[in-house]
């Protein structure tokens, strides 16, 4: 085989067995190096190299002459049926493909191999572990003066400076984000769990360089300040939009938006969780929706407990045939003010739970 003078583009790599197999896809475009890990369908992770370890994994794997391995690699001496199988694909810049296969048994550089992408999680953040995230979002908004206020103030403009700050500290453990829409109106939400914090910025890891640089500004602004273990930097300023944010700025948000949902607004603004207790003057009314038909139906409620959203078996029509629907909605009624006459209305079966 005649040796290749290109450098590696990509790898994709496969090893595993009857437990389970690990995924490796490694993407090297303009000296930066990507990497997705995948162990048996689980959720992938995704991040980047840090530029002292790019540089030292492009120059260690490119030291591998691919194109000396075999198709395929057998045990010589017996078959063996389980143990340990792998895959590997490697594409060169000159879109020259190399496929090898193995079943228990490895080409003459497994070892120096198999340790630069078996190790390339830690080989790729050790020197660089995000601690700090600051995102600075800064808008002027515009409000047009109405016109009498205008002749006595002499403008035409109300200038509106709002601005949102979200701020994530391993150290701390906490996360802080916080709104000002004017000078009297701001608002702040402190979220404690070091657990949490470190795996949103672990799975964020490194933030990227944004796509496109504009000199005119724009309405709405951001600033974007991480701070690495090792004392370094990084500061990303531009337009908001899609293709002057980092190109990263999906996974940052997700592992952001991840963390805030699963804590919610709490149980005491939300009026659907408030166990149900009537008075003596008053009675519970469920609007259901029946199985396949367009309208909701009120039923009475007696002695049960019932949610917004469960399913339910009600009578209807003449015969009171039993058919199933769903909550949509609770009422209390004062039973002089009920939509329909308690004597003429149907009650509430069961609930399916």
């Amino acid at each position: 085989m005649k040796k290749l003078k290109t450098t590696v583009k990509n790898i994709n790599f496969k090893i595993g067995g009857y437990s389970g197999w690990n995924e490796t896809w490694i993407d090297i475009n303009e000296n930066k190096v990507r990497i997705i890990n995948n162990y048996s369908n689980s959720t992938a992770s995704e991040f980047f190299a840090s530029d002292k370890a790019q540089k030292n994994f492009i120059s260690e794997i490119n030291k591998i002459n691919f194109s000396k391995w075999q198709k395929e690699y057998q045990p010589k001496d017996c078959e063996i049926c389980d143990g340990e199988q792998w895959e590997l694909e490697v594409i060169y810049t000159d879109d020259t493909k190399i496929e090898s296969y193995g079943n228990n048994a490895y080409p003459d550089e497994w070892e120096n191999f198999f340790g630069l992408v078996n190790g390339v999680s830690n080989l790729l953040v050790e020197d660089e572990i995000l601690d700090k995230l600051k995102i600075t979002l800064e808008r002027n908004s515009k409000l047009k003066i109405h016109k009498t206020i205008q002749q006595n103030l002499g403008i035409k403009f109300a200038i509106f400076h709002n601005e949102e700050v979200i701020e994530i500290d391993r150290n701390t453990g906490k996360m802080i984000i916080s709104q000002k829409m004017s000078d009297d109106c701001y608002n702040k939400r402190e979220y404690y769990n070091p657990d949490g914090i470190d795996e949103i910025l672990n799975s964020i890891c490194c933030i990227e360089d944004k796509q496109e640089s504009s000199k005119k500004k724009e309405e709405a602004q951001y600033t974007l300040v991480a701070t690495y273990n090792n004392g370094t930097v990084k500061e990303i300023k531009g337009n908001f939009n899609r293709l002057e944010l980092p190109a990263n700025w999906d996974c940052i948000v997700n592992s952001i938006n991840n963390f805030v949902s699963f804590y919610s607004m709490g149980e005491l603004l939300n009026k659907n969780n408030i166990p149900l207790k009537l008075s003596k003057d008053e009675v519970l009314y469920a609007e259901v929706r029946l199985n396949g038909t367009g309208g909701t139906y009120y039923y009475l409620v007696e002695d049960m407990e019932v949610s917004i959203g469960d399913t339910v078996v009600v009578p209807v029509g003449l015969n009171n045939v039993e058919k199933e629907g769903y909550i949509e909605n609770l009422t209390v009624y004062n039973i002089l003010d009920v939509p329909f006459p308690l004597n003429n209305i149907k009650k509430l079966f069961k609930v399916l739970k």
